[in-house]
């Protein structure tokens, strides 16, 4: 079973992205714990977020227009952060992902 978290937009924050209508990141990676974290990170500079460890619900997401960026881990189990990459661009070619790893060198993030 995946867990989905969406935080509300707290306010207290500085920037552009205060306003109440700011756009929503979807975090997705494999890892709870680092979902979490990001999430708190995303929260504490004013952007509301969703996170996930299911690749085909943050594509759901891009669907129904949810979110515009995603935050995604490159090594995952199933489908990996590039092949997310692919499928999402697909969904919506206006989405910005962001691809992140805990990986020292690319090579080794993307090494199957």
């Amino acid at each position: 079973m995946h867990e989905h978290h969406d935080s509300a937009h707290q306010g207290g924050t500085f920037g552009p992205w205060s306003s109440e209508d700011a756009l929503t990141v979807c975090v997705l990676d494999d890892e709870q714990g680092m979902v979490e974290m990001l999430q708190e990170s995303l929260r504490c500079l004013g952007f509301s977020s969703v996170g996930t460890c299911d690749p085909q619900y943050a594509l759901d997401l891009i669907d129904q227009g949810r979110v515009r960026v995603v935050m995604s881990d490159i090594k995952m189990p199933g489908m990996d952060g590039l092949h997310f990459l692919e499928h999402a661009l697909h969904h919506d070619p206006g989405v910005y992902v962001i691809l992140m790893t805990g990986f020292y060198s690319l090579d080794n993030a993307i090494a199957p």
